[in-house]
């Protein structure tokens, strides 16, 4: 099994020339919302950045995965289950409190993986293996939400209802 080693460094030039406009930290657009300009500032501070990371799993999209800035000399584990907030999850202190269910770590590994052939559709499609998984959604409120698998047993499914709300995914705010 090989494992991907990339940085942004070769990405930077193509990635500025397409992307969002260029945002100011001190100052929100007055036609985003909060969240939205954070989200947004991440993603244009990853692209400025000469992270590297590399694939911990065997697949290509939905896997861990270990994202080193160079500069600070600090390593993060980021692991991907979708294009969305809430999806994936990173162990950054920045992603544990900002509320806003990612970081410049899963915006680097996310638009690492946009950039391959295929790789944006499939995150779109999001995470659809054999197992479920209980997982902590980061994106405002935080909840545990559900990510049930192919193999989640029919009989269970009316019992987990009763625990989780089945609009996004199951999911229980917490208390």
């Amino acid at each position: 099994m090989t494992k991907a080693h990339t940085t942004s460094q070769s990405r930077k030039t193509s990635a500025r020339s397409t992307a969002e406009p260029r945002l100011s930290r001190q100052r929100k657009p007055a036609d985003l919302p909060v969240d939205d300009w954070q989200r947004a500032l991440r993603r244009q501070f990853c692209r400025e950045q000469p992270f590297r990371f590399e694939n911990l799993g065997d697949d290509p999209v939905f896997s861990e995965f270990s994202v080193f800035n160079p500069d600070s000399r600090r390593r993060y584990r980021v692991a991907i289950r979708g294009a969305q907030a809430g999806d994936n999850h990173c162990s950054c202190p920045d992603f544990a409190t900002n509320d806003l269910g990612t970081c410049k770590h899963i915006q680097f590994t996310l638009a690492q993986i946009s950039a391959r052939p295929g790789g944006k559709r499939t995150l779109e499609h999001g995470y659809q293996g054999s197992f479920s998984e209980l997982f902590f959604d980061y994106t405002g409120q935080r909840r545990v939400r559900l990510r049930s698998g192919s193999d989640f047993p029919a009989e269970l499914q009316s019992s987990m209802r009763q625990l989780f709300d089945g609009t996004s995914g199951w999911q229980q705010s917490l208390r």
